[in-house]
């Protein structure tokens, strides 16, 4: 029977990324030991692919550009790589380390405990380094789910994946067109976040062709969520935070995104990805 499905047969999760950004740039002597302590980190978990970050300059009064500097570091995992339609995978888990902010991105989701479990190795001893030095902009927590038609896209039908009462699409998106984009965004003040809270929801829908049968195109829905805090620990602690601060963040607004995305899919697509029983 021809239907919607997930992109991963337990859930629909096709990369997840988790984003500190500071309030501004650490110095060269404190980014020297951000970039050390990054690099033992992502030895010990595996993140054994090493690309730098570079920066350029340019010097306006001699008309030419500086010399690039190293700016920061990508430490990437590559064992277990999966091919998703649509989209471009060279790694399973990432580390990604500049001097104003670090992220993690992973495309092997399996839980968020795991992901948890994950980050606090490689964030833990960063931000034991940079909660002397700077304090933090923004927290963000950024979902992709996948699902594609495993049928004639011609008779996909977008309410077979997204409710039509929802509050967070436009109807335009049932009107059969094969491509369309929706975008909704609000900012918020609640009490579990410190600072201004901002909410995103993006989504696609496309025609992709498959990597395994060249000739059958594929009808593709993405969604986009994501929950990014502005100047959480601003007015609490005057600005000081710890690790454990940053991932009560994290915990809730992983809470939240699932909520959030269980008032976009149906309810047989959020049994089908865990999100209800």
């Amino acid at each position: 029977m021809a239907n919607w499905r997930p992109v991963h047969d337990r859930n629909s999760i096709a990369m997840l990324a988790v984003v500190v950004r500071f309030t501004g740039e650490l110095t060269d002597i404190a980014s020297k030991k951000v970039f050390e302590s990054a690099e033992n980190a992502a030895r010990q978990f595996g993140l054994n692919r090493e690309e730098e970050i570079h920066s350029v300059g340019f010097d306006a009064n001699a008309g030419k550009l500086i010399k690039p500097n190293i700016g920061g570091y990508v430490f990437s995992s590559e064992e277990g790589i999966v091919s998703i339609p649509g989209l471009k995978i060279d790694f399973v888990n990432q580390l990604q380390v500049d001097k104003s902010s670090l992220m993690f991105r992973t495309t092997h989701f399996e839980s968020w405990k795991t992901v948890a479990d994950c980050i606090e190795p490689l964030f833990s001893p960063i931000i034991g380094i940079t909660s002397n030095i700077i304090n933090v902009a923004q927290i963000r927590l950024e979902y992709l789910d996948k699902f594609f038609y495993n049928g004639d896209e011609n008779e996909a039908k977008t309410d077979e994946l997204i409710k039509r009462d929802s509050h967070y699409v436009s109807p335009h998106i049932f009107e059969n067109r094969k491509k369309w984009h929706c975008h909704v965004g609000f900012a918020s003040a609640r009490e579990k976040y410190s600072g201004e809270s901002v909410t995103q929801i993006n989504m696609d829908a496309s025609l992709l062709k498959s990597r395994s049968e060249p000739q059958e195109i594929l009808r593709s829905i993405q969604i986009m969520t994501a929950i990014e805090t502005r100047k959480p620990y601003a007015e609490e602690k005057e600005g000081e935070y710890s690790y454990r601060d940053v991932i009560n963040h994290l915990n809730n607004m992983h809470d939240d995104l699932n909520d959030l995305l269980r008032e976009v899919v149906t309810e047989d697509m959020s049994r089908k990805i865990g999100l209800t029983k």
